[in-house]
């Protein structure tokens, strides 16, 4: 995360006070990427020589998003884990029978 930057700021209008603290001093807004690599495009690169296409999808900023987000859904997924782990059903035994007796069924 880059936590300075330059920007050049053009205004050629009046602008109020307000308006001007919230584009200086505000939150950024998200940078998303919208490029994708498709499947045509990895095999039109395999075609030249001395292009690595495994290069192209590590250094693609959409990549990197997908990569820095993980962490986070695999915390989510183990908060989960950890939810389902404390499910308690009652009556599992008889639910248990229950299926045996279907599949005993459909296998005659």
């Amino acid at each position: 995360k880059d936590d300075r930057g330059i920007v050049i700021q053009m205004i050629n209008e009046k602008m109020e006070p307000k308006v001007c603290k919230g584009i200086l001093y505000g939150d950024p807004d998200p940078l998303n990427s919208s490029y994708h690599i498709s499947y045509n495009m990895l095999l039109n690169m395999m075609r030249v020589e001395d292009v690595d296409p495994e290069f192209l999808i590590k250094a693609s900023f959409h990549q990197y998003q997908q990569e820095s987000e993980a962490p986070a859904f695999d915390n989510q997924a183990l908060e989960f884990e950890q939810e389902a782990a404390k499910i308690q059903v009652e009556g599992g035994e008889a639910t248990g029978q229950y299926y045996g007796l279907i599949k005993q069924l459909e296998l005659a």
